[in-house]
């Protein structure tokens, strides 16, 4: 439970009841801030003794400011669930927007943690499940020192790489991918990929990830992989959807039940965000290309390891409809499709299929200008 203590209140003359339960084992620093200002501030970022930084997504409280105060006054508290719990100190930096500091400042660590680092596999470091083998080649991070033009292409300072090789029945496949990637340290520092972009070449797959976690001892790494094409049959479902002639393209709900869940296909959401049953979608078609319109998905009592995927959008002119994304939460998932104006129906074929695990304890490797050539 994280809140001001009673005291530091009393003596600064705020009142600041919001408390705020983190999930993990963190620390909170509280700052406080005059003049004008917003909540807001863009990038915050914790930065270990050797230089390598570690972006947070925390958890930010807006105080109530001081009665008495003659300027304008905030106070701010940022939850770090991820910091070098080894060092006796490491820096808290915020940044704005365009990257530029705003400020940055010493913290002590309030409990050092000596725990023996995991012990790391070499490489290629490979798992066997059923008659598929993911072996996990490389874990590359850059220097942050030391970065060169081909280094910054490839990831930026706060980056990682995994790149991995699927093989079923001893050959190489390309049609699994790694999707998501939890990740922990010894000392109890514990992360999933915040962003991410993978890269296929050569039959070798790679996964590109804002890794969270500090560089200098090995990491657990618990790696999703599905499928990206060639699905079974059986993970298949093909619906014809009729599509009303008005602007808005609102679409009567259908559903199937495959692998013992509902799949609710909700339809295509108007201009304001809302569907025929009255849902509200996170997305709309209010967007300049005037051809794209939102599918909305809906799975009840989604599992971790399954997978939806929007497989192929086809109109009753055998147009294949171009897709521009996805995003998803929970349980809900919006696809972008390009609809042509003069489309009567689509046939619409989604996969739902069971994703794959696998469990490496792996060294980073740092990538500097000199091991590049």
């Amino acid at each position: 439970m994280h809140s001001i203590p009673q005291f530091i209140q009393q003596r600064l003359g705020v009142n600041a009841r919001t408390s705020y339960t983190s999930k993990e084992n963190s620390i909170v620093v509280w700052f406080r801030w005059k003049g004008r200002t917003t909540r807001w501030f863009g990038n915050k970022t914790v930065i270990d003794q050797e230089g390598y930084k570690s972006e947070i997504n925390g958890w930010n409280y807006n105080g109530n400011p001081p009665a008495n105060a003659a300027l304008s006054e905030i106070w701010l508290g940022y939850a770090i669930p991820t910091y070098p719990r080894r060092d006796a100190s490491f820096k808290f930096q915020l940044n704005d927007w365009n990257e530029k500091v705003l400020g940055e400042f010493e913290i002590k660590n309030p409990e050092q943690i000596n725990t023996e680092p995991y012990r790391a596999d070499p490489f290629p470091i490979k798992k066997r499940i059923d008659e598929m083998e993911f072996s996990l080649l490389s874990l590359e991070v850059p220097d942050s020192k030391n970065m060169s033009k081909d280094t910054e292409r490839i990831f930026q300072s706060r980056e990682v790489r995994a790149t991995f090789e699927i093989s079923e029945k001893n050959q190489v496949v390309e049609n699994w991918q790694p999707v998501n990637i939890w990740l922990e340290d010894a000392t109890g520092n514990q992360c999933k990929n915040s962003s991410w972009s993978n890269h296929e070449e050569d039959g070798k797959a790679s996964m590109t990830f804002s890794s969270g976690l500090f560089h200098g001892e090995a990491w657990k790494m618990k790696t999703q992989f599905a499928r990206k094409s060639h699905f079974l049959k059986a993970d298949l479902w093909t619906a014809t959807i009729p599509l009303p002639q008005h602007p808005e393209y609102q679409t009567n709900v259908v559903s199937h039940v495959l692998h013992d869940k509902k799949i609710i296909l909700r339809g295509i959401v108007d201009q304001n965000g809302f569907l025929l049953d009255g849902t509200k979608s996170s997305r709309n078609n209010s967007g300049r290309n005037k051809k794209q319109k939102q599918f909305h998905l809906f799975v009840e009592d989604m599992d971790t390891d399954l997978r939806l995927d929007l497989v192929e959008v086809v109109d009753d002119q055998g147009r294949k409809c171009k897709q521009s994304g996805k995003s998803w939460g929970g349980s809900n998932y919006d696809y972008g499709v390009e609809i042509e104006e003069d489309a009567t129906s689509l046939t619409v074929t989604l996969a739902f299929h069971q994703s794959k695990f696998a469990e490496y304890i792996a060294m980073p490797q740092t990538i500097n200008q000199t091991s590049e050539q």
